[in-house]
């Protein structure tokens, strides 16, 4: 039986950063823009108040990851 879990992170971590990067090397969709590199570049550019990264394992194996900023845009809290 397939058994999945959603996890959402509030930081990074050792870890999530060790099973994003394994995730991207390991994938037939992987790009640049969906990279770990790719993301903490644009949170130093960006300076988002709030990161929430949702990850979904599947057998304790990560299987996607989801990372998102919040922000305020024209005075809007966004996500």
């Amino acid at each position: 039986m397939k058994k999945y879990t959603l996890t959402i992170h509030q930081n990074l971590d050792k870890d999530l950063i060790s099973q994003w990067k394994t995730l991207w090397n390991e994938s037939d969709y992987s790009t640049f823009f969906n990279s770990y590199e790719w993301f903490a570049t644009s949170s130093e550019v960006i300076v988002p108040s709030q990161i929430q990264i949702y990850t979904v394992q599947l057998n304790n194996k990560m299987c996607l990851v989801l990372p998102l900023v919040r922000m305020k845009v024209y005075g809007v809290n966004t996500l």
